[in-house]
């Protein structure tokens, strides 16, 4: 069955569940977050797909949604920005080896 035909609540809960899964991942260290695009644009999609009263019943979901996927964003620069720091921290290290070893010599 195509993700394109299945009903918005559903899709609604595979995008939260995957978002929620992409937080937890990156808690943990493993980050792949390249099917939530695919997944919020299907949720959307199914979302402007609905006459318009049945789709403003989903106004509240959406903005949960854009909180989320801002939270995930937040943790995903948190950890780049955790990572250079890291990287920092080895190439100081590794220069004060370089420097300590060449002082033997």
């Amino acid at each position: 069955m195509s993700i394109a035909y299945l009903p918005p609540e559903v899709l609604k809960k595979s995008v939260f569940d995957l978002v929620e899964e992409c937080r937890e991942n990156l808690k943990n260290g493993r980050l792949d977050v390249s099917q939530v695009e695919h997944s919020v644009r299907a949720y959307c999609e199914a979302i402007a797909a609905l006459p318009p009263e049945e789709g403003a019943k989903h106004r509240q979901s959406l903005e949960d949604l854009m909180t989320v996927v801002s939270k995930l964003g937040e943790e995903l620069i948190a950890a780049r920005d955790s990572v250079k720091h890291e990287l920092n921290s080895l190439e100081r290290l590794r220069k004060a080896t370089v420097a300590y070893s060449n002082s033997d010599k």
